[in-house]
């Protein structure tokens, strides 16, 4: 789906925000070479992104935004995620993470002789549903065909999240 141009004006005004923060900050000898990919963005750039996604319906894209922020990982990170990995505990839910960039293949890891696993947690946001990653993911499930237990299609193409972001 095309993305409107009052979007794109958004973005603008964030890169832009970026930009002028990066620059005083070089110039107060704060930052040194420091790539704004490796910045990130705001709590409040975030909700923005998350609120226009929401109120036009692009849930996937909701969906994969939440998630990465919720999980504090990237989206090549949650591709591999699959509904088994989904529990409840108390009250969140946990995803399990059996892979770490230093372990690809799960299973042993570390010399220990144990098996990696790690549980990260997610909590609602009943305050505001269109950053809340559990209404994002219902959303998602709801909207979208699952197979093979696969969250995320095999196929996805990971650059597909970061176009619908830049258009």
């Amino acid at each position: 789906s095309e993305v409107p141009g009052e979007f794109n004006r958004m973005l603008d005004r964030i890169k832009k925000r970026i930009s002028k923060k990066i620059a005083d900050d070089q110039k107060k000898g704060l930052r040194h070479d420091i790539d704004m990919a490796t910045d990130g963005i705001s709590r409040d750039q975030y909700e923005q992104i998350c609120k226009y996604f929401f109120e036009k319906g692009m849930i996937k894209e909701l969906f994969y935004t939440t998630i990465e922020w919720s999980l504090m990982c990237r989206v090549n990170q949650i591709v591999d995620l699959n509904t088994d990995a989904i529990s409840w505990r108390n009250d969140c839910a946990t995803f399990l993470f059996v892979k770490t960039k230093a372990n690809q293949k799960g299973g042993k890891g570390g010399g220990s002789g144990k098996s990696f696993q790690h549980f990260k947690h997610v909590y609602a946001n009943p305050y505001k549903p269109y950053v809340c990653p559990l209404t994002a993911l219902a959303l998602y499930l709801l909207t979208h065909k699952i197979t093979d237990n696969k969250l995320i299609p095999r196929d996805y193409d990971c650059d597909n999240h970061v176009t619908a972001l830049r258009n």
